[in-house]
């Protein structure tokens, strides 16, 4: 009577390894196209890096301030820079 479901359970324990198996041998396989997909986009920003690499930029950055000028009574207004970086 106990007999049945204990080989059942048995042969369900045994089938666990073969799964297990079956789902690591899926993601090493879906971990190797994933390398293979990051190597070119590698190599795709290194082509890109290639293309663009004679370029500059410089940036400046510039603010506006008011200075009160005592002696005409005028208020001017000046520009001065306040930041500048490159790339």
């Amino acid at each position: 009577m106990f007999v049945r479901p204990i080989l059942l359970a048995l042969l369900a324990i045994s089938a666990l390894p073969a799964a297990e198996d079956v789902r690591r041998e899926r993601l090493r396989s879906e971990l190797k196209e994933a390398s293979i997909e990051l190597a070119r986009f590698s190599r795709a920003v290194n082509l890109i890096h290639e293309l663009v690499a004679p370029s500059v930029v410089s940036i400046h950055t510039k603010e506006e301030r008011l200075y009160a000028n005592l002696r005409s009574r005028e208020i001017q207004k000046r520009e001065i820079e306040v930041g500048e970086g490159s790339g």
